[in-house]
């Protein structure tokens, strides 16, 4: 039997994002959010081996932790070979939206979002992930962050007018209210592509077209943008949710 999409998905995301693939071919799964990874549970269909499963974490902060394993399968085990480039190759919005809930943190008051890639090799960030984010009108940037301890910490920083709101919108297809926050307010969405392919905005600069939006949207040019929007989406204590 071949393997679905929905399948493919789940597991590519899961290689670059927070699962985990087994010498075996095998794979599993694990987060906070039981919702999520029911989502997932039903996208591996009969790949998933049971029912997701709820254990304590045991570390700084108690909590449920909820996880799911896939079975071993020849798509798993090609896997194995895959290289980044084969990864991005087959990925599609689903996957993309899969690794976001994954990897992804949004910055409430500057509506950006960093997309953890410590773990990837600097060039292929360089020659792999940014073409297939700019195939997708998002235009990420390199961003280093080096620990007091000397550990360095890569991230892609994608801003607010530089595929942010493509993101968002490509993340709001799929029904998952326990990542809400990870989207960008609707309002601000909705107003970016109404206004992305007039002349007017698109040749602006970003403060430009800051004020070109705040404008529609009725909020005093010398007015925080993230102070006057009222989305549920807002409703944040940190600056940076992940």
């Amino acid at each position: 039997m071949g393997i679905t999409n929905e399948q493919k998905q789940v597991m590519i995301s899961g290689i670059l994002g927070d699962g985990s693939l087994h010498k075996t071919g095998a794979m599993s799964f694990n987060c906070i959010h039981k919702e999520y990874m029911e989502l997932k549970k039903e996208f591996l269909g009969d790949l998933c081996i049971a029912d997701v499963r709820e254990s304590m974490n045991t570390g700084y902060k108690r909590a449920p932790i909820y996880s799911i394993s896939c079975r071993v399968s020849d798509f798993g085990k090609d896997l194995l070979n895959y290289t980044h480039k084969d990864l991005v190759n087959e990925l599609d919005e689903l996957g993309l939206a899969l690794w976001m809930f994954d990897d992804g943190s949004r910055h409430k008051k500057n509506n950006f979002y960093n997309i953890n890639t410590h773990a990837i090799d600097r060039n292929i960030e360089d020659k792999v992930l940014i073409p297939f984010f700019n195939k997708l009108n998002i235009f990420p940037k390199i961003l280093t962050e080096t620990k007091k301890d000397g550990r360095v910490f890569s991230y892609l920083y994608i801003s607010k007018w530089d595929g942010a709101m493509e993101l968002s919108r490509i993340m709001r297809k799929i029904n998952l209210s326990c990542y809400d926050y990870k989207l960008m307010p609707i309002e601000l969405e909705e107003s970016y592509f109404l206004l992305k392919d007039e002349d007017s905005f698109k040749n602006s600069t970003s403060y430009q077209k800051t004020n070109i939006i705040k404008k529609g949207l009725g909020i005093s040019r010398n007015s925080f943008l993230h102070k006057n929007i009222q989305s549920i989406e807002m409703a944040y204590t940190n600056d940076t949710l992940i």
